[in-house]
């Protein structure tokens, strides 16, 4: 059985909760701390938030750009 053996331990817990919400990706900066050998075990792949945008993008132009702008302007109605 594959084990949960992360560059990072502090890490684990991250791909435990993949594997039981059966994630196919986990969205992460930190790229090196999730070893593609490793997260094969489970079908899960590390993508970085820029490349996970833009596919969501591409997937749904108009759908990104409008939560992008509720984004916003609930921002600019927050105190600051």
């Amino acid at each position: 059985m594959p084990t949960l053996d992360l560059p990072e331990v502090d890490d684990r817990h991250v791909l435990a909760a993949a594997i039981k919400g059966q994630a196919q990706h986990i969205c992460t900066f930190n790229l090196k701390d999730f070893p593609s050998s490793v997260l094969a075990n489970w079908d899960i792949e590390a993508v970085h938030p820029q490349a996970y945008l833009l596919t969501l993008y591409e997937l749904g132009p108009e759908l990104v750009t409008s939560r992008i702008h509720a984004i916003a302007e609930k921002r600019d109605k927050s105190p600051r």
